[in-house]
């Protein structure tokens, strides 16, 4: 069973006016994120399974949501890949804070580098005083 809808070409997104909000996805999102999976085929109940497959086991799932009703979603991965295509050969760099291991294990598994750690990068300054610089080259 593949984590995806079926390709369809022919399917189109609709651009929508006014706000989108973008955030993690939570446990109690299946259902709106089933319903976005449901736009490209498929009903709801028949993309509940692989939703909550995709919010378990994605490291990060973002959601976008207007008015507080699911309209898209994305892996963390995609969001590198369009950010590491917007400058390519330059790397991708993520600051994040010394005291985060659940935002370190993620990064590393995605194949950033540690760079170095200093008390603020960009201005950035960090509660408990340590910030970590991390790299990847290639995010695919």
């Amino acid at each position: 069973m593949s984590d995806f809808v079926a390709y369809e070409p022919s399917a189109r997104s609709v651009i929508s006016q006014g706000a989108v909000g973008i955030r993690a996805a939570k446990p109690d999102d299946v259902r709106g994120l089933a319903a976005v999976m449901s736009s490209r085929g498929g009903t709801v109940e028949e993309h509940l399974d692989a939703a909550g497959q995709l919010i378990e086991r994605l490291p990060v799932l973002l959601m976008a949501e207007k008015d507080g009703v699911a309209v898209g979603w994305c892996g963390i991965q995609a969001v590198l890949r369009v950010t590491a295509d917007s400058v390519p050969g330059e790397p991708v760099l993520s600051v994040i804070n010394a005291r985060n291991p659940a935002s370190i294990d993620l990064h590393t598994g995605l194949g950033f580098v540690e760079v170095a750690r200093a008390a603020t990068f960009a201005g950035i300054a960090f509660t408990g005083g340590e910030g970590v610089l991390l790299s990847v080259s290639d995010p695919s």
